[in-house]
């Protein structure tokens, strides 16, 4: 059985690898970064941006590795939901709370997440994450420049995936993912959409740590999204544990350039959903897109 010392010290690595609010940026650094945005950071993330929509993603052993596992745990994301449908009115209470739900109504946030995803009669297959393709660059919580790409969604086995790098270091390229993940170069990740299991996804951490991060999503709008997770051993995937993280994704692509922001943070689930206040447990970064094709592409198709 895993101790409460064992979860502090996977949170204490989480911290650094979602990473956490960084102690030693005081608030005035802090509060900057929140809110404005680098046309330096924005010019390099350019100039190292490669090609999406690359077939090879999903020739690549690291991705390979990474759907077969999230496929082993389908039967633990209906238990999820399940569970997250008890406690709908709980979960949306809190996302009310996070910076970019001010237009979202609590009512249609719990009845969103109480009802049943499984049929997703209203998400559009293939398009479900259409709005978030892009390569995006920002600064993550802790002062980090991100490198992420949401790359293009292809039908697989029943399942539409996306495959998602996540760097420190610059845009990944799909030849070289194997060998920037032993390096510790990057992180990499899927989302999934099918309709027996809705919305999914898995996320394999490598660049501080190594950490396996399951989720399940709810489609909220055309642009936005609710992720809940869990930090998992990789050698221990299916062990019980009571802590969870849930995140509210927004894009904007009608803006020049695109802006996609994230905001997350932990809380317990046992017999009630118990919420961590603590500032530092609070995960947050804007990105802007680097891929003024794809931006106009969208804006045609609306």
């Amino acid at each position: 059985m895993k101790t409460q010392v064992d979860w502090r010290k996977k949170v204490l690595t989480f911290s650094l690898t979602l990473p956490s609010i960084n102690s030693r940026i005081d608030l005035h650094v802090r509060k900057d970064l929140r809110h404005q945005s680098s046309d330096h950071d924005r010019a390099i993330a350019a100039e190292k941006a490669p090609v999406l929509n690359r077939a090879d993603w999903f020739e690549n052993p690291a991705f390979i590795r990474m759907i077969e596992t999230h496929n082993q745990y389908a039967t633990e994301f209906a238990r999820w939901r399940r569970l997250f449908a008890e406690h709908a009115a709980e979960l949306a209470h809190l996302l009310k709370t996070f910076p970019g739900s001010e237009n979202l109504r609590e009512d249609d946030l719990r009845r969103i997440i109480a009802g049943s995803e499984t049929s997703c009669d209203s998400l559009s297959q293939r398009g479900v994450f259409n709005p978030w393709t892009n390569r995006w660059s920002g600064r993550w919580s802790n002062g980090r420049l991100q490198y992420h790409i949401w790359d293009s969604t292809r039908f697989i086995d029943g399942q539409w995936i996306q495959p998602v790098s996540l760097s420190e270091t610059g845009f990944a390229k799909a030849c070289c993912v194997e060998e920037m993940l032993q390096n510790r170069r990057t992180d990499v990740a899927i989302n999934v959409f099918s309709h027996e299991n809705g919305i999914t996804g898995w996320v394999s951490k490598r660049q501080r740590g190594r950490l396996e991060l399951p989720h399940i999503g709810y489609l909220v709008n055309d642009t936005t999204l609710i992720w809940t997770c869990q930090i998992k051993d990789p050698e221990n995937l299916f062990a019980p544990d009571s802590r969870w993280f849930v995140f509210l994704e927004t894009v904007q692509n009608s803006s020049t350039p695109a802006v996609y922001k994230i905001y997350g943070q932990p809380f317990e689930l046992t017999d009630n959903l118990l919420v961590n206040s603590n500032e530092q447990d609070k995960h947050f970064g804007t990105y802007h897109a680097t891929n003024l094709e794809i931006q106009q592409k969208n804006r045609r198709q609306k």
